[in-house]
């Protein structure tokens, strides 16, 4: 029914209500659209849809909604915002659709399910407010729904639809390359000019690349576990790298004893490859794995007492184990579970070989590739050809080095290219970041591997999705290991379990270009020593341009605007007390909320 609205003003959905289906039958995932006509000389208008992200869609033009996916006991609403000719009439329509499990399964209609009233309510005496109220009851789903979705804007008839997670064919494959201690700078793509790495400089023009991407921890290990779980190694209690150090350690010269720090990922943690593997993906696992290490499991210890891969969710396992490095690059690697073959081969490609492996056998049905690759962590070993490239190319500290990140970026290419061979491109999210910063000069960013600066937790990142995400775009919203989880998860149409509580976002809205992230500040703790010994324990806030990093043996403060001095060289901290102080105590809440363990006065450990 049209309803006349003033020529400034808000209409908002209200309230929908969603009933089980008869016999407890739950609809898992009715969604509604609400299609906004323009009226004919309006100057503009917003919308915004609640909860969840903002779809910020403006006009003139008319609108189609996206589709929201409907849960019990939840208010969702939508306001929008105009400047329109009192006189003209605003209509609005709400239609319920679900979708089976199958790609051929029918989008069913459900109009007469739907109930749709519209009220004026004044609230002073010139302000008005439309409502729509749309309630859904009963629908009897004649198949096995699929689980909620969300679904993005969807165009006008007049413009190309835009593609979205949820209306794929089918669901995207997953590929994600971990690279081992690779720096931020360690990339041609990244403005390295001295390093060839053509193959991920073309996954960067095909797709976007994040300038300002941090890893969980300045180490390996609770990076790991927060990429597999999307939560955050505070909240794991898995801080240090494994095996760690002895419980209660302090280093020489130093006044606090490290905190006690989780060397596994529990069993009882949901990781994203059991979430996809119930969802009917193949799983595989491919290369460093490190969240083994627990009770007598260290480096040499058991094989039956590892907490590997294939307990995790993966259905292959190649290399994965409790090895934080392999002995050597070149077979015999010394990892277990790497069948031998041929002596001398380089470990990259060897794991290459074993990823086209899995994409042939499983390019039937989705698949998740997950390939955390050993390079380029120590011992830096790379084929001699190529070091001798970089030995004649002026302005290269370490040739080995330098050699070693074009034999990954050249393993990696095999891969995409397999990807393409297969006609699996097109429908493939590909992935790629590092588990922390380099164990060498991360200039111009302050330190490395082991340290809260810049250089210890900032890296490469690089998202392609065809269709999905433009070809060589770039975003500046910072962004976390612990966004893989839920990111991967709406990718495959999938929502958090009830009872997860996810320190990562889904990155779904920087992807698509849609909207911004929800939080406003990425948080970080390490009250642990790394393998040097030579960081101070202490967390760190991020927030826009400024980052304060809380030194926890003196409680001293370190404040840097980012934005004009990347490098961390000035201390702004009693410049700014304001903002170091509000920062500080943003940081104090999150650690308390994560149940953060903190480190103790060394006298207080025997």
């Amino acid at each position: 029914m049209p309803v006349n609205l003033p020529p400034n003003g808000t209409v908002r959905l209200d309230t929908i209500n969603l009933s089980e289906a008869g016999g407890g039958n739950l609809l898992r995932n009715p969604s509604f659209q609400l299609r906004w006509v323009a009226p004919n000389q309006a100057d503009g208008w917003t919308l915004t849809w609640r909860p969840g992200r903002p779809v910020n869609a403006k006009g003139p033009k008319d609108w189609d909604g996206e589709w929201i996916p409907l849960q019990n006991g939840v208010t969702y609403q939508l306001a929008a915002q105009w400047k329109a000719n009192p006189s003209e009439d605003i209509h609005r329509s709400v239609t319920l659709r679900t979708k089976g499990r199958t790609n051929d399964s029918p989008t069913v209609t459900h109009p007469a399910a739907v109930t749709s009233t519209n009220r004026v309510v004044t609230i002073t005496g010139s302000e008005e407010l439309a409502w729509v109220t749309v309630s859904v009851r009963g629908l009897q789903p004649p198949w096995e729904l699929l689980e909620s979705v969300t679904f993005k804007p969807v165009a006008s008839p007049a413009e190309k639809p835009k593609p979205s997670a949820a209306t794929l064919p089918k669901p995207p494959n997953i590929v994600v390359i971990l690279a081992d201690d690779l720096g931020w700078m360690d990339l041609h793509c990244q403005g390295n000019p001295l390093l060839d790495t053509p193959h991920l400089d073309r996954l960067a023009k095909q797709g976007m690349r994040f300038t300002d991407a941090y890893a969980a921890t300045p180490v390996c290990t609770p990076t790991r576990a927060a990429m597999m779980t999307g939560k955050s190694p505070a909240r794991l209690g898995i801080t240090n790298h494994a095996p760690g150090h002895r419980p209660g350690f302090v280093a020489k010269g130093r006044d606090l004893a490290e905190a006690e720090n989780l060397t596994y990922l529990p069993l009882g943690e949901v990781t994203i490859a059991e979430r996809l593997q119930k969802a009917g993906y193949a799983t595989g696992f491919i290369g460093k794995w490190h969240l083994s290490d627990r009770k007598g499991a260290d480096e040499k210890g058991p094989w039956e007492l590892q907490l590997r891969p294939e307990h995790q969710g993966f259905d292959l396992n190649i290399g994965g184990c409790n090895r934080g490095g392999p002995p050597s690059f070149f077979e015999p690697y010394g990892i277990p579970n790497i069948p031998p073959r041929r002596t001398g081969d380089y470990l990259p490609e060897r794991l290459a070989d074993e990823c086209i492996s899995f994409l042939r056998t499983n390019q039937a049905k989705p698949f998740f590739l997950c390939w955390w690759d050993y390079s380029v962590h120590y011992p830096i070993q790379a084929p001699e050809h190529l070091i001798q490239k970089y030995r004649q190319r002026a302005g290269i500290k370490d040739p080995a080095y330098a050699a070693m990140i074009e034999g990954m970026d050249s393993a990696i290419g095999r891969v995409l290219q397999e990807l393409d061979t297969l006609g699996l491109a097109t429908n493939t999210l590909v992935l790629f970041t590092s588990d922390n910063g380099s164990l060498f000069g991360n200039e111009p960013l302050r330190a490395n591997k082991g340290f809260l600066y810049e250089g210890g937790i900032r890296v490469p990142w690089i998202v392609r999705w065809p269709g999905l995400v433009k070809p060589g775009s770039t975003c500046a919203t910072p962004v976390i290991t612990t966004d893989t989880y839920p990111t991967l998860l709406e990718a495959a149409g999938l929502k958090p379990l009830p009872a997860e509580s996810l320190d990562g976002e889904s990155l779904l809205p920087l992807l698509q270009q849609t909207g911004s992230l929800q939080r406003k500040a990425l948080f970080f703790h390490y009250p642990n020593y790394a393998f040097h010994q030579r960081n101070r324990l202490g967390g760190a806030v991020r927030e826009g341009d400024f980052k304060l990093i809380q030194n926890y043996d003196d409680d001293s403060l370190e404040l840097y605007n980012l934005a004009a001095d990347l490098g961390e060289t000035r201390n702004l901290s009693a410049t700014n007390p304001v903002i170091a102080q509000r920062l500080k105590t943003q940081l104090a809440s999150w650690l308390k909320s994560s149940g953060a363990r903190m480190p103790v006065p060394a006298s207080s450990k025997p």
